[in-house]
């Protein structure tokens, strides 16, 4: 194998990707060197590497690998990985290990951690890229690389993010923002028996949903339908006789439009939660809306290893699927990927495939 790489990186503040020549890492003990086949493109790509909460430049894109095993370090040797496995994992890396957050709580939530294509480590817009075994799991046969790289991100994000609002089948749950993130939850959340009102002020990912098979059972376009007439439509769903109040009993924030988080707030009934995945990063809130509404609110960031399993076995059982669009890897392909995933219709879950995978 080589010691040397091709990799996308960014090298400055601006959301530019440039193709360069760097080494192939090498493994710490926990870690597992990565032949990448496909990597997905976030949001949040374009966004954390700039912000309070990215690290220094340059750094290499992409926290949604998927590819083939080629090198283990001691410690995931252990945990029983094996040369040639297919695999994909969450982006979580190299917490500290010593603050009450990795100790008591959650290492994704360490403020020292490293997280992949973000912050710390280099992603998989790349060859070869390095992954916590911990956080790394088994990509099945049935499951393409094109389909596996957007559940490290996207997929696992918002199963996780169902399952934090802890709602039982037949209950209303909302998802505003159908991107990447809220069209595979629209149809995770149906899969699960709950539902599902998808919203978005765009009518493009709405009519995407809708054509599912796993389709919402109402769609709101938050532009053009007031909180009151989405209201009375979400009534609508429930049982004649229903008492519990007016509006979805959970809704996930999928979205960072600043409009969308007022409209979210007023569409919840009483003593009901908001999960917030995304949101304008400076909220302005009514106290009101939580004190004398009794709404609780959650924030929280991608998922576990455990989680992305429970995802990936829902996916594969009830045919879900991204609505991928593949971008060769290249500086021709990265260009027009971030030209195109930031036109005004776009819609989907940008991959990109290196030049001898995918599959």
């Amino acid at each position: 194998m080589s010691t040397m790489m091709q990799a996308a990186r960014l090298t400055e503040p601006i959301f530019k990707y440039h193709i360069q020549t760097i080494p192939i890492p090498e493994p710490l003990p926990r870690e597992i060197l990565i032949k990448v086949h496909a990597a997905g493109y976030c949001h949040t790509d374009s966004v954390m590497p700039f912000s309070s909460f990215g690290g220094p430049l340059p750094i290499t894109g992409s926290h949604e690998p998927a590819g083939i095993v080629v090198k283990l370090g001691q410690e995931a040797q252990l945990l029983g990985w094996k040369i040639g496995e297919r695999i994909m994992a969450v982006n979580t890396a190299r917490g500290c290990r010593e603050c009450s957050l990795c100790i008591h709580h959650d290492e994704r939530f360490c403020p020292k951690s490293a997280e992949i294509g973000l912050r710390g480590v280099d992603g998989a817009f790349a060859e070869y890229c390095l992954v916590d075994a911990r956080y790394a799991v088994k990509i099945p046969d049935k499951m393409s690389f094109e389909q596996a790289a957007p559940m490290s991100c996207a997929g696992v994000t918002i199963y996780h993010s169902i399952m934090r609002c802890d709602l039982k089948p037949g209950q209303v749950l909302g998802i505003n923002g159908i991107g990447a993130l809220g069209s595979l939850g629209v149809q995770m959340a149906k899969a699960l028996g709950l539902i599902v009102v998808a919203i978005d002020g765009r009518n493009e990912p709405l009519l995407h949903a809708k054509s599912q098979p796993l389709a919402p059972d109402l769609a709101v376009n938050a532009v053009t339908t007031s909180a009151g007439e989405a209201l009375n439509a979400i009534d609508g769903l429930r049982p004649p006789g229903w008492t519990g109040g007016s509006g979805v009993d959970a809704l996930i924030m999928a979205t960072s439009a600043p409009s969308a988080l007022p409209y979210a707030l007023s569409i919840l009934r009483p003593f009901s939660t908001i999960v917030m995945t995304a949101g304008p990063m400076d909220l302005v809130l009514s106290i009101g809306e939580f004190i004398f509404r009794g709404i609780t609110m959650i924030g929280t960031k991608n998922g576990t290893a455990q989680d992305l399993e429970a995802a990936m076995k829902l996916c594969l059982k009830h045919g879900i699927e991204s609505q991928v669009k593949t971008y060769a890897f290249g500086q021709e392909g990265m260009e027009r990927l971030v030209k195109e995933t930031h036109e005004p219709g776009w819609t989907g879950k940008a991959v990109v495939v290196m030049k001898d995978g995918g599959d």
